[in-house]
């Protein structure tokens, strides 16, 4: 597989993954179905973005000081934040008849880097590399020569620090933002460690590697069901026991990416579809949301209709991205 094919196929794994998103947020909350997606999309978009981390070596320029990190982290995510949350914020001022109080406890929310609706993931992120960057800086600069160990003195010490929101309540805000930035941060070490299996399983044969994504998926959902149907969400910090919660997370996660290396070598149209959606994934995020709202998305127990809602949401979603995409390459001047 040549470098650009993988980058196609972490893009399709991101196109899979805001699918999801939305398929999520226009289903009721604690269904079987939403629950299952919530065990393990969100942990994936940080194993992806370690996995991304690997591929570019992220970390490893030795140019890149925390003062770039912090720089790109707020060009890429903290800008886009606040952007994408203060049209969701108008909106939902407006869906709520211009409720002052309505806004107070927004504005509040956007401030502390709570987020509005779907956007809390992105400082979450920001954070997240910055926790894994400042553990890597560490791991490999103050402890050991050799690059195993270092690596499995990062590992144990991410481990360490993601038990901590497990056993620990978060009684404010800001614990509860950084709570969450420690599992992404661990999600973050674990998606690099994850890098090299992803590329081994791409010579793996088709018709194997289809069984496997199969044979993964009923693991995934067998394992879901068997360990208690367990509502999750990383954005409020409900989680269920820490081997339940990284074993669903990590079958979700696999089973994902196995799908996007089947349609990378059999389904030509899909793979545009996915391509096209995780390039664009951040605007997804920001903006699906707002459609809901203006759309008057019914929230309702019925899978069939929740499919249609995710449907026309995506394809509104078009002309909304092509807008995004023209104004960025125009302020790029290219």
């Amino acid at each position: 597989m040549v470098d650009r094919e993988r980058i196609l196929c972490l893009d399709y794994v991101k196109g899979m993954l805001i699918i999801f998103v939305v398929l999520g947020h226009v289903m009721p909350e604690d269904n079987t179905v939403h629950s299952w997606i919530y065990s393990w999309h969100m942990p994936a978009f940080f194993i992806l973005n370690g996995m991304l981390l690997s591929y570019t070596s992220y970390v490893r320029k030795p140019l890149l000081c925390v003062e770039g990190v912090i720089f790109q982290g707020i060009k890429k995510l903290i800008i886009p934040y606040y952007s994408y949350g203060c049209l969701l914020m108008v909106v939902r001022w407006w869906n709520s008849g211009f409720d002052v109080a309505n806004l107070k406890w927004q504005i509040v929310d956007l401030g502390y880097f709570w987020g509005i609706g779907a956007t809390w993931f992105l400082p979450c992120l920001f954070f997240a590399q910055l926790i894994y960057w400042g553990l890597k800086r560490l791991s490999f600069q103050i402890t050991f020569r050799n690059y195993i160990i270092n690596r499995l003195f990062m590992s144990l010490i991410t481990i360490a620090i993601m038990i901590i929101p497990f056993k620990i309540k978060a009684d404010n805000v800001i614990a509860m933002v950084i709570f969450r930035s420690i599992i992404g941060a661990a999600f973050i070490e674990l998606g690099e460690l994850l890098f090299p299996v992803i590329e081994k399983i791409n010579g793996i044969k088709k018709s194997f590697l289809l069984v496997t994504s199969v044979s993964v998926f009923i693991l995934s959902c067998v394992t879901f069901l068997l360990t208690g149907k367990v509502p999750v969400s990383l954005n409020i910090l409900r989680l269920s026991p820490f081997i339940v919660y990284i074993s669903n997370a990590l079958l979700g996660t696999i089973w994902v990416f196995l799908v996007a290396i089947v349609c990378e070598r059999n389904f030509s149209i899909t793979c545009k579809v996915l391509d096209f959606y995780g390039k664009s994934s951040l605007v997804v995020m920001g903006t699906h949301q707002v459609l809901m709202i203006l759309l008057a998305i019914p929230i309702k127990m019925n899978y069939g209709l929740n499919i249609v809602f995710c449907i026309i949401i995506l394809v509104v979603e078009i002309p909304i991205i092509l807008i995004v995409n023209r104004v960025e390459f125009c302020r790029k001047g290219k």
